[in-house]
């Protein structure tokens, strides 16, 4: 089982400070490629990417990650208020789920990749 990732950040209109975190989910990256492009992040959780952004951010070694939007709702609801760390996890079998965390809070979302 491979897996990467950390603390989180829950990007709003308000929260764009990625300082210090490993992943950023956001409903729409588009205005935040920049601020994720200085980060030191590993994981970039969003329900669409363009292809010049997926480019962007893969060329810092950035994955890009796509999650439906009831998923990233329900992430939002669960976790954003909270210290949480999410994974990225390659299971047995080659699918990928991510993981996320918080206290003793978890819950796992599988991706169709």
């Amino acid at each position: 089982m491979d897996k990467i990732g950390g603390a989180i950040s829950f990007a709003t209109e308000n929260e764009t400070d990625f300082y210090g975190c490993k992943a950023v989910i956001a409903k729409d990256f588009a205005n935040l490629t920049d601020k994720a492009l200085e980060a030191n992040i590993l994981l970039a959780i969003s329900s669409s990417f363009s292809d010049e952004i997926e480019k962007k951010l893969e060329t810092k070694n950035i994955k890009t990650v796509i999650l439906d939007k009831h998923s990233i709702e329900d992430a939002y609801k669960s976790f954003a208020d909270k210290d949480s760390e999410v994974y990225l996890i390659k299971n047995e079998d080659n699918s990928y789920k991510l993981k996320f965390f918080s206290g003793s809070l978890s819950k796992s979302y599988q991706l169709r990749k």
